[in-house]
């Protein structure tokens, strides 16, 4: 079985809210075994109180007793989830819950979208990027593994700037180093030009927002773009691995 990762772990545990919250009196410990269960019980119970904050809604205890009481006695050999489907399964659900918790941010980013879509000088592709230009180059335009020197200014719908390189010296990075909105439109439009990119929340961190920002989960952005010169680039080569090298890789 794939190990399930720390985050969609944590995610099922902190879901882990219990709906029955009446403690259970009718367990009667007969000897040190039974007193052992109980902390051992405790102690797991004392983890999930830990993360209880982390996602809106409680999971089914008896499933997850079940769960416990299957992997306890030995028998996750067949379990009632098949162990291809486990990984799936949590992923999933973490992603429901985390949609339900962001719910807002989703819903002003599609409803944002769709007028800003029905604006004169709006473009949108067929991923969802619109885009708007404001001045039009005449140089070459970017392809995906070029390396770009520009200068961007990122806001929330609301206006709120949450990154930007005014002020600074222009930034320099590859095409596609940068989110897949970003990417894209860096590859419509021509050196010189100036531009908005209104990225859709898929097309952007998602779920994902980058650590110490102030982004929330599946916020949609506006950059506005400056392009102001592009270098041909490479397509990163594939490292090269010796035979015995693959063989110690799949012994991991």
């Amino acid at each position: 079985m794939k190990k399930l990762t720390t985050i969609s772990v944590a995610a099922l545990i902190a879901c882990a809210t219990f709906s029955c919250n009446k403690p259970n009196t009718d367990t009667t410990f007969s000897d040190l075994r039974d007193s052992a269960s109980y902390v051992i019980g405790v102690d797991f119970g004392s983890q999930i109180a830990q993360f209880s904050q982390i996602l809106p809604d409680s999971v089914n205890v008896e499933a997850l007793i079940a769960g416990l009481r299957d992997a306890a006695l030995n028998v996750a050999d067949t379990p009632r989830i098949s162990m291809d489907d486990m990984q799936r399964v949590i992923e999933e659900y973490q992603m429901q819950q985390l949609q339900k918790k962001f719910k807002p941010e989703i819903e002003a980013g599609e409803q944002f979208l769709t007028e800003n879509a029905k604006r004169e000088g709006v473009k949108t592709t067929e991923s969802g990027l619109q885009y708007e230009v404001i001045t039009l180059g005449t140089g070459e335009t970017p392809t995906q593994f070029d390396e770009v020197t520009l200068h961007y200014h990122g806001t929330k719908l609301d206006g709120t700037v949450f990154d930007s390189s005014k002020g600074a010296e222009p930034v320099v990075f590859n095409v596609s180093q940068v989110v897949p909105g970003f990417s894209e439109g860096l590859q419509l439009l021509p050196v010189g030009s100036k531009f908005k990119l209104f990225i859709p929340q898929d097309l952007a961190y998602g779920v994902q927002p980058p650590r110490g920002s102030s982004l929330k989960p599946f916020e949609t952005l506006i950059f506005e773009v400056e392009l102001i010169s592009s270098k041909k680039g490479e397509a990163p080569k594939q490292p090269q691995f010796s035979l015995e090298q693959l063989q110690q890789m799949q012994m991991q």
